[in-house]
Formats: structure tokens, sequence, C-alpha cells
């Protein structure tokens, strides 16, 4: 949510709050009575239902973040996402010799993770050039970055709807305040005025209480998505160099030829 959006909806609750105290600075002069709506933080349930009808979108929300939070925290470990083992076990075998095209994308396929498909995309194109291998792994790691970013979109959602309901909220509250208030007289109408602004500041409260957490797991998930992704597009650089034509033809020119000696030596045991 934009700096500025947070702004106006705060000064809008400054505004609607400060009706309240001026509706109650008008029942000054009228006898004190009784308070019956304190607000408990030790009575969650009755605080709860003193939120109005926003209280139970909010919950739902509420629900929705825990939800795709715990999600997007399983989804994105790193272990899952880059999966060292795999790539080490891949990379020793590339460099051993010991894959060929066929072998070495039955075990991409046997390791279900975003770098494995990353380096099915890249050895589907064995010996090709640099040029469309690179291609291919740019395609493939596009698809990985948008399957990384899914549900991120509804955290942040969730973070505008929720401030917006505790807003609604509080106009329910002046509503509810105001539209019981011409009923009562003397200091029936202060303790009416008192129960709406409790249920306009609680249901302002619960909203932030919501949208607070869904920012912050937005932000830090968005956070992790993109360091995932600086180290996702270095390793598949890596293996796009190694599998193509080029980086196979320096691998076969590093490996040393067998000396002549050796060779004389093998051909005089033979005879």
């Amino acid at each position: 949510m934009s700096l500025r959006r947070l702004f106006i909806l705060s000064a809008a609750v400054l505004l609607l709050q400060g009706s309240f105290a001026f509706c109650v600075a008008q029942e000054a002069d009228a006898p004190a009575a009784p308070i019956r709506h304190r607000v408990s933080m030790s009575r969650p349930v009755e605080l709860f239902l003193l939120a109005g009808p926003a209280a139970w979108p909010l919950l739902l929300c509420s629900l929705v973040t825990i939800t795709f939070g715990f999600e997007r925290l399983i989804a994105l470990r790193r272990r899952r996402v880059l999966a060292p083992g795999f790539v080490r076990k891949f990379r020793r075998k590339l460099e051993a010799g010991e894959f060929d095209r066929n072998s070495a994308i039955e075990y991409c396929r046997a390791h279900p993770s975003p770098i494995a498909a990353v380096y099915l995309a890249a050895v589907r194109l064995w010996g090709r050039p640099v040029a469309d291998v690179q291609k291919a792994v740019a395609e493939a790691g596009g698809i990985q970055v948008i399957h990384l970013r899914k549900n991120l979109r509804i955290l942040q959602s969730v973070a505008n709807i929720a401030t917006l309901l505790g807003l609604l909220g509080t106009v329910f509250g002046m509503i509810h305040s105001f539209n019981n208030v011409t009923e009562l007289r003397g200091s029936q109408r202060g303790e009416e005025l008192s129960r709406g602004i409790a249920e306009a500041l609680v249901a302002t409260a619960f909203g932030l209480a919501v949208a607070i957490p869904s920012l912050a797991l937005y932000t830090f998930f968005s956070t992790r998505v993109e360091r995932l992704v600086v180290e996702l597009d270095d390793l598949a650089g890596d293996i796009a160099d190694l599998v193509s034509a080029e980086g196979l033809s320096t691998a076969k020119a590093s490996i040393p030829a067998p000396r002549r000696g050796d060779s004389t030596r093998s051909s005089a045991g033979v005879g």
C-alpha cells in the first residue's frame, strides 16, 4: 500500500474521531452516567463483537493472511527452490562426463524443484549454440519466477482490504451512534456516543492489526523472492554455458590426451 493512501485513510479516521469528540463535548453539561461499555483487552470475544459488522470480514482476512503466510513460508525455502544438493550432484556428474543428453534429462525430471526445471530446459538443448540454450533457460526461469511470486498479491490485497474494512467499521460505529442518540435524552446520549466511539476505534484497531502483518509478510516474501531470483539466474547461466556446444567442446579439449610413451608401452604389451 502506498504512503499516500495510508495518509489519506489515517486523515479520514482522525476526522471521524474528531467528529465524535465534538459530539461528546456537546454533552458535557449533561449529568454524568455510569460507564457501561468499557473496552477490556482481557476479554477478546467481547472486544471482537464490539467491532461491529466489520469484525467478521476482518476475521476472514486474518485467516487468509495466516494460510497464505504459512504456504509461502514453506514454498520459498531456499533448500526447496535452489536445491543445493541437486546442483552439486549435477555439476559433479557433468564434469566427470557421466551425463549425456538423455541421462541428464532423466536426472532433472526426478527432482521437483524450480532449479531442476530450469536445468531441464537447458539440457533439452544439449550441444546447441550457447545463445539458444540461454534463451531457453531465460524462458524457463521466467516461468519459475511467476510460480515463486504466486499468492504474494493476495497478501498485499488483504492489507489494503483490511485497512478499508477498519475504516468501514469506523463509519458503521458513527452511523449506529448518531441513529440512536437522537432518540435519547440526557446522560443516555453520552453513553450511546461513548459506545459508538468504542465501536469505531475497535474496528479501526482490528483493521490495522490485520493489515500490518499482511503488509509485513508481503514485504518479507517479496524480498526473499528477489534474492532467490538472483541466485537462480546465476546458476542457470552457469549450466547454459556448460551444456552448450561451446561448453562441451571446451570440456572435451580440457581432457588430457594419453602420452606417447604410455601408448607405446600399451602396444608392446599387447604384442
